[in-house]
């Protein structure tokens, strides 16, 4: 059963595109959409939102221009001011008229102030807005389809001076590119990719790998790129561009039936990245885990096909639950990864990290189905911080304190739904654990050697039990387990039915057999005989008919008989008397007919069988 989720939702007055959290507080959102340049009666806004766990409020709400685009795409870098400030940078293309002039200035920038009383009354101020995408007269149609920023530095998230690097991607360009630049001077670009022509960036993902050096990767729909940038470009000179090398390109699965397209992708690690990719045709969506080693090619280490009914998938976000007080390259950590698809609904995963047994396996958290009633656009994860480890002797018990994850999606039909999802410490005791959503089981190593260990032991008790079908005689000789055990482990483990060493004056003619034979193994070896040997006889006799019991001799010729008769000589009541005795003692059945029996001889001790069966 999936675990139940608490949600709030609220319903605003325009289509909503873009969405994402304050850094600074989980309780807030801030979302951003409209309806477009000179459409009547739905405006374009930026909504700032703050939620508890029963509703959605607004604290602040900016009209844009109806002249102009509506917003779609937004992030929101750290505030440089006070912690009653917001920063947002946005993307909201010119009107037509100024687009058509070549003067399409895309690239917004608010800051919003408020006060912190009960009555909280926001104050807006609008920067000048820029154009940073390289200028061409093709690009009539170019809007900003992408604002990524760099993730939140832990140690950096309190002084909000921290520099984190911003790209920002084409949309509907005949010459797509990727501008970068920093989030405390955003009109200074810091460098460029040049995609080519009718090509663009289909998602883009940032992650800090040195002291203001970052790495980047981006797809298009069948490629994945890889490339360094850095805030510490010098402004004065022009910058170069970003030549990026192709790390990966998804090839088409089934020859004529076309490839599968990359919809979204985010680091897990700087040499992991997570890849949303959809399968041709609509038929379903999957991710795939690529490990980017330093100078080679991607390669594919993890993959898992998402729920049946998600015939593709539209966003992906992904929340990195980590160890406070470790470097990020160190420690274990889960990935808590969202996918949204077309059919209107999310899917929450878990993907475990540990330093010793390295990446783990997809693990399904919660499937939720129609979370919107129309088609998600967007979706994101509130910052998670990792609390610090708790000094010994230190009375802190902030680390105890429950913590929660928000995930947040929007819609075309202007809704907004938030979900929290509650995390577990781990370990459950401790002063200072890490936070998960779910807790992990065994590593991928231990897994194994566990599932090695359950087979070695499956396979055991099948030869357990082969050996003990042979020893009773119940199964043709496979392992050859009655030649090859000491005689003395025979008894304990027989049948009733067993083959008698002959101790007669005719033993040096007969073929001793140690062990318990079933008589329709005997039957199979004297089918089979020995090459170049007359074939044996077989000789049943009575042996306890208190017991039930019946006992087995083969001679190596029939002479070598003395009282006994094959089964067609005996009388009919003879036969329904050893038919009797042969079925209680689980050696023959009706349903197997006489015919097997022909041949084999019968000797009975004073006739008790027939005399009892004619009294």
């Amino acid at each position: 059963m999936a675990p139940s989720l608490h949600a709030v939702k609220a319903t605003l007055t325009y289509p909503l595109y873009a969405a994402d959290f304050d850094p600074q507080d989980n309780n807030r959102l801030v979302v951003g959409g409209g309806g477009g340049e000179g459409r009547s009666g739905i405006g374009n806004k930026i909504t700032v939102l703050e939620f508890t766990t029963t509703e959605i409020s607004t604290l602040a709400e900016l009209e844009l221009s109806r002249d102009e685009d509506s917003v779609t795409s937004l992030a929101v870098p750290l505030s440089q001011s006070n912690p009653h400030s917001m920063r947002v940078f946005a993307g909201v293309n010119s009107s037509l008229a100024a687009k058509q002039a070549g003067m399409n200035k895309h690239f917004r920038r608010f800051t919003m102030g408020y006060t912190d009383g009960k009555a909280k009354k926001a104050m807006w101020e609008v920067n000048p807005p820029l154009s940073l995408f390289s200028p061409n007269d093709e690009d009539k149609e170019v809007y900003q389809r992408i604002t990524r920023l760099s993730p939140v530095r832990r140690e950096g998230s309190a002084n909000g001076t921290e520099t984190r690097l911003a790209a920002i991607t084409t949309g509907l360009s005949p010459l797509g590119e990727i501008v970068f630049l920093n989030t405390t001077q955003p009109d200074i670009v810091r460098g460029r990719i040049n995609l080519g022509k009718f090509k663009e960036a289909a998602d883009i993902d940032i992650i800090e790998s040195g002291s203001r050096e970052f790495r980047v990767v981006y797809c298009t729909d069948h490629e994945v790129y890889l490339c360094t940038a850095s805030t510490k470009t010098t402004p004065k000179r022009r910058t170069k561009p970003i030549v990026p090398r192709q790390v990966y390109e998804r090839l088409s699965l089934v020859p004529g039936k076309g490839r599968p397209i990359f919809r979204a992708l985010r680091f897990l690690m700087p040499s992991l990245v997570l890849i949303l990719s959809n399968i041709p045709g609509r038929s379903g969506a999957e991710l795939l885990v690529l490990r980017i080693e330093d100078q080679d090619v991607g390669r594919v280490v993890l993959q898992k096909r998402l729920h049946n009914s998600m015939k593709a998938g539209a966003g992906l976000d992904v929340a990195i639950l980590e160890e406070g007080g470790k470097d990020e390259s160190d420690g274990d950590k889960q990935f808590v990864i969202a996918v949204a698809g077309q059919d209107i609904s999310l899917e929450i995963l878990t993907l475990n990290y540990s330093a010793k047994g390295g990446l783990g396996k997809f693990s399904t958290f919660s499937v939720i189905r129609n979370v919107h009633p129309h088609q998600m656009t967007k979706i994101c994860f509130s910052h998670f911080i990792p609390p610090l480890p708790v000094p010994p002797g230190s009375s802190n018990v902030g680390n105890n304190l429950p913590k929660t994850l928000k995930l947040a999606s929007v819609s075309m039909g202007n809704t907004v739904v938030i979900h929290t999802l509650q995390l577990l410490p781990v370990p459950l005791k401790s002063r200072s654990p890490r936070y998960v959503l779910k807790r992990p089981g065994r590593s991928g190593t231990a897994q194994r050697l566990v599932t090695i260990l359950l087979l070695l032991t499956a396979a055991l008790v099948a030869i357990a039990i082969q050996a003990l079908l042979e020893i009773r005689g119940h199964s043709t000789p496979i392992l050859g387990a009655a030649d090859r055990l000491p005689h003395g482990f025979h008894t304990p483990l027989a049948a009733k039915l067993y083959v008698a060493e002959t101790d007669t004056d005719n033993s040096v003619q007969t073929k001793k057999i140690s062990g318990i034979r079933h008589l329709k193994n005997l039957l199979h070896r004297q089918d089979e005989g020995e090459q170049g040997q007359p074939p044996k006889t077989i000789v049943i006799r009575e042996d306890d008919v208190t017991e039930a019991k019946v006992r087995a001799d083969v001679h190596a010729d029939e002479e070598a008989v003395e009282g006994a008769k094959r089964w067609e000589d005996l009388e009919e009541h003879q036969r329904e008397g050893w038919k009797s005795k042969l079925a209680e003692a689980g050696q023959w059945a009706v349903e197997e007919g006489e015919a097997i029996l022909k041949g084999v001889f019968f000797a009975e001790l004073g006739g008790a069988i027939g005399g009892a069966v004619g009294a």
